[in-house]
Order: C-alpha cells, then sequence, then structure tokens
C-alpha cells in the first residue's frame, strides 16, 4: 500500500507503504518530479506501538504536516497573508524601496478589515479611505504588499486562529508565531518584506516578536494617529513594527512618528542607567535565565552606563498586588475597554464561544463594573508616574520579553498567561516604549527588551542602536551560553498566587543552546 499528495504548487510525496513506516517507527519520504527522486528525507521520529485501525489516522496526519512545511518551504506566504496585492508608493522620501505589510486590523482603501474573523469581514465595508499610518508610509517611498493573518478580533497571544491555517513561524518552524500580530512578524521573518506593522494593546507586538525572532517595537502610546485602525483597547492601544534590522524600525517610526519629544532637552544625551528586573527573570526556567545573565553581563562590559540590578517592587511598593497591582490594574482597563468596543457588535452578530466564535467573552463580560474601572483608572495614573519618574528621560528597563520560548506547533498549546501580564503590564500601564531583541538559542529564537519612559522612543532606538555599535552584541555567541539536556522540558516557572495552578507552557528542549543576536 503507498500514498502520495500532489500539491498545486510542487512535487509529489511519496510514502513508503504503512506497514513499513509502522515497522520502523518513522516515516520516509521521497521528494520527486514527475516520478524522478531528488531527495530522501526523515522527517519525523515516532516511538509506541499502533494499532491497525488507527494507522490511516497517524498516515494522513504525517502527510498533511509534510504538506505544510513543503508548502512553506515553497511558498513561504502560505499562511501569512489574507489579501496580497501591491500598492505602489504615493511619493519618494526616506522609505523609499522598502516594503511593507499591515495587520488585518488596518485600513487599506478598496479591501476589507477582516480582524481575524469571518463574520465581522462578512458585516463590514470596505475601507474608504487609507488609516493615517498607511498613507504616512506611502508618502515616504514605502510600497505595501498586503494585509496579514491576525488572531481573532485581535485577541490571543498564541497566534492560532481556528478560521485560518495556522500562521508559520519561518525561524522556528515547528513551533507557533505568536499572536495576535502573527502575520505581520511572519511576514518579516521570511523576508518577505522589509518591515510590517502590527498593533499591541496587551503583548501582540512583543510576543510575536520573540517567537519568531525579529526586531518588535511597541511605540509609546498616544504618539501617533489610530485613524483607521480598529482597537480593541483605545487607551492601551499602539501600532507597532517589525523589522529584521532595527535601523529599519528608526526610519520607520520616524515618518509616522515625526516628532522628536525629547529633542533638544539638556538630558537628551544624558547617559542613564540600564536597571534589570531581576524579578521578571526570576519567572524564567533555571536554564533559560542563566542564559540571559549570560547576555547581560556582556551588556555590563559593553554599555557606558550603569547596569543595576533591582526588582520592581523598588518602582512601586505595590506591583504584585492583586487588587493595586500592575497586572490587575491593566486587566480591568483592558477588559472594560474591549467589552465596550466589541459588545455591539457581539450581540447583534450573536457570537456563541464554539460555534461561531474561538474567543471567550465571559472574562471581558464579567470585568465591566463601573465602579472597578474608575478605582483603576486612578491607579494606572498612580502607576504611570512612579514608572515614569524611575525612567525620566534616558534610564531603561531591561525584561524577558516573553517567559519562554515559543510553544510547538502540534503540541497543546496552553499560554501562562499571569507570567505574560507580569512582564507586559509594565509597558502597558506605564504607556512605555518597548523594542525586542531577537537572541537565538541552536536556532531557537527569543526576545530580550529594553523599555524606555513614555515619549522616549528615539532615546530607546539610539540606545539600542549604539548597543549594536559597540560590538556587544557580535561576542554573545562566545559569552552567552544556555546548557540544555534533550530529556528536559522547557518552561516558565509558575507563578506563587492563586493563578499558578493554570497550565504552563512546555516546549522540548535542545542541546547546546547560544543566545545571540
Amino acid at each position: 500500500m503507498s500514498g502520495c499528495i500532489r500539491l498545486c504548487n510542487g512535487p509529489e510525496l511519496i510514502s513508503k507503504t504503512l506497514a513499513s513506516w509502522a515497522l520502523n517507527n518513522r516515516i520516509e519520504l521521497k521528494f520527486t518530479q514527475k516520478g524522478k527522486p531528488i531527495q530522501n528525507a526523515h522527517i519525523e521520529w515516532f516511538n509506541g506501538t499502533y494499532r491497525e485501525e488507527v494507522l490511516s489516522l497517524y498516515y494522513f496526519n504525517i502527510l498533511e504536516e509534510v504538506r505544510d512545511r513543503v508548502d512553506a518551504k515553497n511558498n513561504i506566504s502560505a499562511g501569512i497573508f489574507t489579501e496580497s496585492f501591491k500598492i505602489e508608493p504615493s511619493a519618494q522620501g526616506k522609505l523609499n524601496n522598502l516594503t511593507f505589510a499591515v495587520k488585518d486590523s488596518i485600513d487599506i482603501c478598496g479591501y476589507k478589515s477582516g480582524c481575524g474573523s469571518p463574520l465581522w469581514l462578512e458585516s463590514h465595508s470596505k475601507a474608504v479611505v487609507n488609516a493615517v499610518c498607511v498613507d504616512q508610509l506611502l508618502y515616504s517611498g514605502a510600497a505595501c504588499c498586503g494585509k496579514t493573518v491576525m488572531g481573532e478580533l485581535g485577541c490571543g497571544l498564541t497566534g492560532i486562529n481556528r478560521f485560518f491555517k495556522l500562521v508559520p513561524n519561518p525561524k522556528f518552524s515547528t513551533h507557533i508565531p505568536g499572536g495576535s500580530s502573527s502575520g505581520s512578524a511572519a511576514a518579516v521573518a521570511a523576508g518577505i518584506v522589509d518591515f510590517s506593522l502590527g498593533t499591541d494593546a496587551g503583548g501582540s507586538i512583543r510576543v510575536p516578536a520573540s517567537y519568531c525572532g525579529v526586531f518588535g517595537m511597541r511605540p509609546s502610546c498616544e504618539i501617533m494617529s489610530l485613524a483607521g485602525v480598529s482597537c480593541l483597547s483605545p487607551s492601551f492601544e499602539t501600532v507597532g513594527i517589525f523589522a529584521n534590522d532595527i535601523d529599519v524600525i528608526d526610519k520607520v517610526l520616524s515618518v509616522l512618528v515625526p516628532i522628536n519629544f525629547t529633542k533638544g532637552s539638556k538630558k537628551e544625551d544624558d547617559v542613564g542607567t540600564i536597571y534589570v528586573l531581576k524579578d521578571c527573570f526570576d519567572l524564567l526556567e533555571d536554564d533559560l535565565k542563566n542564559g540571559f545573565y549570560g547576555y547581560i553581563e556582556i551588556l555590563k562590559n559593553n554599555y557606558i552606563g550603569d547596569v543595576v540590578e533591582i526588582t520592581s517592587n523598588m518602582i512601586d511598593a505595590e506591583v504584585y498586588d492583586s487588587e493595586q497591582g500592575w497586572a490587575n490594574t491593566f486587566k480591568t482597563i483592558f477588559c472594560y475597554e474591549a467589552w465596550n468596543s466589541l459588545s455591539p457588535w457581539v450581540e447583534s452578530a450573536r457570537l456563541e464561544f464554539g460555534k461561531n466564535t474561538y474567543v471567550d467573552f465571559s472574562a471581558l463580560r464579567n470585568h465591566v463594573a463601573r465602579s472597578k474601572l474608575d478605582v483603576a483608572i486612578k491607579q494606572r495614573e498612580i502607576q504611570f508616574h512612579k514608572i515614569n519618574s524611575f525612567l525620566y528621560p534616558n534610564n531603561l528597563f531591561c525584561i524577558p520579553t516573553t517567559p519562554s520560548i515559543a510553544p510547538r506547533r502540534n503540541g497543546d498549546v496552553k499560554t501562562e498567561y499571569p507570567n505574560f501580564t507580569r512582564l507586559h503590564s509594565i509597558s502597558n500601564v506605564g504607556r512605555l516604549p518597548q523594542i525586542s531583541v531577537p537572541l537565538f538559542g541552536d536556532k531557537t529564537p527569543i526576545g530580550l527588551s529594553f523599555i524606555g519612559a513614555h515619549r522616549s522612543d528615539f532615546n530607546l532606538l539610539a540606545t539600542v542602536k549604539k548597543l549594536k555599535e559597540t560590538g556587544f552584541a557580535n561576542s554573545g555567541p562566545n559569552r552567552s551560553v544556555i546548557p540544555l539536556q534533550t530529556d528536559q522540558r522547557f518552561r516558565s516557572k509558575p507563578i506563587s498566587d492563586s493563578a499558578s495552578n493554570r497550565s504552563k507552557i512546555s516546549i522540548q528542549k535542545r542541546p547546546q543552546v547560544r543566545l545571540k543576536i
């Protein structure tokens, strides 16, 4: 017995017989063109005994996985774009010869913004004008290549949207891309475009940047136009940028934010202190944390200012308070705003979890008490001033972008949201700019983040660029090593509150991981 799959764009895949495959506990494939074998490849190892009645199911799943991988290799844009097109620049400028894509919540004239939902796409009209940020890019010489897949209605940090094929992770093909700006990050990681736009209210730029191994910047809130952008949580939302080169992000931001708010300040050129938030790194398993700290030692040896380890409660004593902490403030305001933004449409469309939507709106409904909102808004202003007084004008925080590497594509993906929220809430409530710098451990991407004061975006960019110029980034491979064993598991540490009983990310480790830019 043998089987084959014919791809619309590529070769036939012919397997060995099921009996041979089961006997050898592996599947061996030949890539052919019109029957001429060109390559043999062991795609995956499978251990265990298989009953005859389930062999066909395994056989189908394996071939489906192989088809996805070959399709991604031959046509990497598959699964990344909702719409592919080419809009030429409207004028010449500093972005000449650069291409970009946008998240499907950002309007392009003549196209619908689907926001990751087929029902939303069906019930909304085509945009009659571009989003302001898109026009800014087109009038600066960049060309737009399409709209990218995103999490349903902008929700979720995994990048999984069950209405779409799973977005590939070009730099870590067996693992998920992260969300909700998954397609935008993948388009850059694959080299399809020079940069891309996403949005970020609670981590939707930062997580996919970390998982896909690209630079990702969440700018300060309130410094650029959101006209033409569908916002889940307007007071936290900002348009963010992905690129493989930090210099490209600098150029793009200078177009989107033409005013440098700190330029001309007497302290503009002062060297700030980098504060390493130790409690954020303590969320990681020891092997990963040690790898990061090897990198931080390089930072200490190359940065001309001070690098100091502190804990978050030195910034705000109530940082982890269950009622008045950063995470609770963010969650209360975010849920209220998100439900306020979506509820009219959700109720009119009669969305029902598990039937016509995979977003559980009960969590949003349960956090809409006006009394809680008023308290949270007041608390956010207090937290904003505490955080920014610590940073202004040129100090930075250094934290891991995510609490672990990306979960596997074909695994049971369960994200440990309390740890994510603890890492991301500082930028959220502080309205701060944050840049995720890609590190790699044996081709395993993860991000290290630098965070600046509100509206210090260009100072933050300048510091990250200077760090690369000193050569400290290039010394990373020889200095920052994470020893991993293949029979171990890779996950973030559980936190100590009631949320610690939630499922944690569990990733298979790889041997001898090195961190580098």
